[in-house]
């Protein structure tokens, strides 16, 4: 009755006050985990119309849509991450403890890394099902660092189900490009490069050398 349901404090700002350098999504039903990283300054410089500081790295490479971010992923530093309820009072450290309810071999977790070093890692595990075996749409779920086995709703863990494609931007070229002096065109088994050249006021466009 002590114990409170909250796994994750709501920012007192309304706006995240970690940063974020790299997260992590493994699940049962992924061939490859969903990771990013924090792009370089380099890719921050260039691509500022994306707008988020990391890029997916796995299963592909792939900018990423902030927005979709916050909703799926970083939103638990902003809006906090809260329990309907506590299951149980466990030892973390002990894999025995955690059994029962999945979660010494969770079919889902998630791991973020923060600037400062610090990471947070928080683990799905068996669903719950009622007397006669059916889906109550609830899961356990544990937080590393804090001995509590926690019941959230599915619609609560959006990790649990979300695929690269959710948080994907559609962006495929930044309208941040100053200049461009070769494009390659790929047609069949043919390849066509165009050059720019620029000889005082006097511009030049070659194809394949001509």
């Amino acid at each position: 009755d002590y114990v409170s349901t909250t796994v994750m404090p709501m920012s007192s700002t309304g706006t995240a006050e970690v940063t974020i350098t790299g997260i992590e999504v493994r699940r049962d039903d992924l061939e490859k985990p969903i990771i990013l990283e924090a792009a370089s300054d380099e890719e921050a410089s260039v691509s500022p119309y994306n707008a988020s500081t990391l890029n997916m790295v796995s299963p592909l490479n792939a900018l990423v849509n902030p927005s979709n971010l916050s909703s799926y992923l970083s939103y638990v530093y902003v809006n906090g991450l809260s329990a309907t309820d506590i299951a149980a009072i466990v030892d973390g450290s002990d894999p025995a403890t955690l059994a029962p309810y999945g979660l010494d071999t969770p079919q889902a977790e998630v791991l973020y890394t923060l600037e400062d070093g610090q990471t947070d890692r928080i683990c799905v595990g068996d669903e719950i099902l009622d007397a006669d075996g059916n889906s109550t749409e609830k899961y356990y779920v544990y937080k590393e660092g804090i001995d509590v086995v926690y019941i959230f709703q599915k619609d609560s863990l959006p990790w649990l189900t979300m695929t690269p494609k959710d948080i994907m931007s559609t962006v495929i070229l930044t309208p941040y490009i100053d200049y461009v002096d070769t494009i390659t065109l790929e047609l069949g088994d043919k390849t066509y490069t165009m050059v720019l050249s620029e000889t005082g006021e006097n511009l030049a466009v070659t194809i394949n050398g001509s």
